[in-house]
């Protein structure tokens, strides 16, 4: 297996660099680390977590155009193809969740019928490390639009880019990273890896609580039947 990935501007066939391929052992550790991270990540009050976004939905906003120009090199798509596929639908869903999110978890009444003596409720509780795997086709879109309602929600991530993307990942990854910090949170809670299949694979056998996946209904079963057996 390849040690590294070789990233390659799909438009001009220019080498814009290498990732790495990761083994399962470093996604094991990945999951650790979040899962660490996640524990203090769960106490937090919601208004704490909507200060987080706001600080990435800025960064987003003041780096836009790198961020398409990140976008471009990677997926061969136009700057404005970039724009109005990967900045603006994650600003909208950064706003959305900023606005809506608590709503949608505060916790619910339920009828108990004919036990009138009884109260029932759902309560909506963090699940812990989410893996995402990130399609290829909005390198940047497809991490952050699953990525921000998963933190929103209590949650860690170790979030796969397709090896057909890897090369913006650690500019991409660092909006997130840097928003946690400045306000006070641990960046571990959210972890990147690259590599292939095997890669892959050993996101979905890593033991983490709940996978998000985009993609064909061949894969996805292929990864459903894979998850079952530690999710």
């Amino acid at each position: 297996m390849a040690s590294v990935i070789h990233n390659v501007n799909p438009c001009t066939l220019e080498e814009l660099g290498t990732t790495p391929v990761h083994s399962k052992d470093y996604v094991i550790e990945c999951v650790k680390k979040a899962r660490a991270a996640q524990v203090a990540w769960a106490k937090t009050t919601y208004a704490q977590r909507r200060r987080v976004l706001r600080r990435l939905l800025d960064k987003i906003v003041a780096n836009q155009k790198e961020i398409c120009k990140y976008s471009s090199l990677d997926s061969g798509k136009t700057l404005t193809d970039a724009d109005l596929g990967e900045v603006w639908p994650v600003c909208e869903k950064i706003k959305h969740i900023m606005q809506y999110g608590e709503e949608y978890l505060k916790t619910e009444p339920r009828g108990t019928s004919f036990f009138v003596h009884k109260k029932a409720y759902v309560e909506y509780l963090p699940y812990g490390v989410i893996g995402i795997i990130c399609p290829f086709n909005f390198p940047f879109h497809n991490i952050y639009c699953p990525l921000v309602p998963v933190l929103f929600a209590g949650n860690g991530a170790v979030l796969i880019v397709s090896e057909h993307t890897s090369y913006s990942k650690d500019y991409y990854a660092s909006f997130i990273h840097e928003a946690l910090k400045e306000e006070g949170h641990n960046p571990d809670l959210v972890q990147f890896v690259t590599g292939f299949a095997e890669t892959g694979a050993a996101l979905v056998s890593s033991g983490v609580h709940k996978i998000f996946f985009t993609g064909s209904p061949y894969n996805g079963k292929k990864v459903m039947k894979a998850a079952s057996k530690t999710l």
